[in-house]
């Protein structure tokens, strides 16, 4: 078995522009508050009906992705650029 230091870790991180894993999180998240405001019915668990908690992991996510990339952002160029950075955000989430 092979170990992997915490700088392993993290240079692996830094490396990755993309989270495959956290794709089915968003979706799951998606789904259950989609399943919130809509009339699907499932048996059990309870739990899937808890639409906030969608909403609340589904934000977790979102300012972990926006924190990592300021945080890139602020190592690669020595600040953090808000007024680009929103720019930036506006024209990857609203093309043209």
């Amino acid at each position: 078995m092979t170990s992997i230091s915490a700088d392993g870790l993290y240079s692996a991180f830094r490396k990755s522009a993309y989270f495959p894993s956290l794709n089915g999180v968003r979706a799951l998240c998606a789904l259950v508050v989609i399943k919130e405001h809509t009339s699907w019915h499932f048996p059990e668990p309870r739990m899937v009906e808890w639409g906030f908690l969608g909403v609340d992991m589904f934000f977790v996510i979102s300012g972990f992705l926006i924190v990592t990339l300021l945080l890139r952002e602020r190592d690669s160029r020595g600040a953090i650029d808000l007024r680009q950075f929103y720019l930036r955000r506006t024209r990857r989430i609203f093309p043209i």
